[in-house]
């Protein structure tokens, strides 16, 4: 259940923390291997950049190469206070509107609790946004989980 998008040319959205980044190392591998190069996005976070930033030479060269069209980090224990995936989603829910507006498929993967927290997030921030309420936001994440736009994979 926690493929790629049939359509290959779909924007693709990856949220990740910690080793929950692994599975979208391969996609890109595959989608690198297919010659194809949908939008994508990554959006990572881990407690230090210096020795958690996962797979980073291979992220940095995919970016370099145009098949990664942007990555966002946030590693909790490299500043005073605390910055983790979910205050990403709540800085950047303009652009990930954006992209769900284009037909994006999100994926989340990683602990239970910090996909609890990005959905938290996208919701409150998805409502602000659009202008709508929060009831309507969750409506509409529900529409695009019944969809198979947003797949999640947390432990």
């Amino acid at each position: 259940r926690f493929r790629l998008p049939e359509d290959r040319s779909r924007p693709i959205i990856m949220i990740a923390a910690g080793t929950g980044i692994a599975p979208f190392r391969a996609f890109l591998q595959q989608l690198e291997g297919e010659g194809v190069s949908p939008r994508t996005w990554l959006i990572f976070g881990n407690p230090n950049m210096r020795s958690d930033f996962l797979y980073q030479s291979e992220w940095l060269k995919w970016r370099a190469g145009g098949l990664l069209d942007r990555i966002d980090t946030a590693f909790s224990r490299d500043q005073a206070s605390k910055r983790y995936v979910q205050h990403v989603v709540t800085e950047r829910i303009a652009r990930l509107s954006e992209w769900l507006e284009w037909g994006a498929s999100l994926y989340l993967c990683g602990a239970r609790q910090m996909g609890q927290a990005v959905e938290a997030a996208l919701t409150s921030g998805l409502a602000r946004h659009r202008g709508i309420t929060e009831e309507q936001s969750r409506d509409l994440l529900a529409s695009l989980r019944r969809d198979k736009r947003i797949l999640r994979d947390l432990y």
